[in-house]
C-alpha cells in the first residue's frame, strides 16, 4: 500500500475567497468578504475603543500597530465597512460572532446611531471619519 501524505483540506476548512493581503484586487472580489473577519478579543477591544473615541469619551487617537501579515488592513477594512455598512449589514456581522451577540453596548452605544457619525476624506483602505451630530447623513453622496 503507498504511502498518500494527508492535505490540509484534511484539517482545516479553506475559505476559496480569502486573500493573503488586502488590495485592490482582493477588495473587488466578492467571495473576499469583510464579514469573515473574525472579532477576536483584541478586535472586540479595539471596537470598544472606537466607540468611546467617536463618541468622545476618550479624547484620543487609535493607532493600530503590528508586524508584516498581522492582519492590520484586514482589520482596517472590516472596521471601514462596519461603520458605513447598513443597519442589516451591521446586525448580521454581531448576530454571526458568538462573541460580539452579547456586546448590546456596542450595538446600542455605536458611534452609528444617531447620525453622529460623518465621513470626510479619502484615505488608503477607505473613508476617515469624525465625530458629528447630523440631522441626515446623505449616504447616497457617499
Amino acid at each position: 500500500m503507498a504511502y498518500e501524505p494527508n492535505k490540509y483540506v484534511d484539517y482545516f476548512v479553506i475559505d476559496e475567497g480569502y486573500y493573503p493581503e488586502i488590495n485592490e484586487s482582493s477588495i473587488k472580489d466578492p467571495k473576499n468578504k469583510w464579514q469573515s473577519t473574525f472579532p477576536h478579543k483584541d478586535i472586540v477591544g479595539l471596537l470598544m475603543l472606537t466607540e468611546q473615541t467617536l463618541s468622545r469619551l476618550k479624547k484620543k487617537s487609535i493607532w493600530l500597530e503590528g508586524s508584516y501579515g498581522t492582519g492590520k488592513s484586514r482589520i482596517i477594512r472590516m472596521m471601514q465597512n462596519l461603520l458605513s455598512c447598513s443597519e442589516e449589514e451591521f446586525d448580521a456581522y454581531f448576530d454571526r460572532y458568538e462573541n460580539l451577540r452579547n456586546k448590546n453596548d456596542l450595538r446600542k452605544d455605536s458611534a452609528r446611531e444617531d447620525r453622529k457619525l460623518a465621513r470626510v476624506g479619502r484615505g488608503e483602505f477607505g473613508y476617515q471619519y469624525r465625530h458629528a451630530r447630523l440631522d441626515r447623513l446623505d449616504r447616497r453622496s457617499h
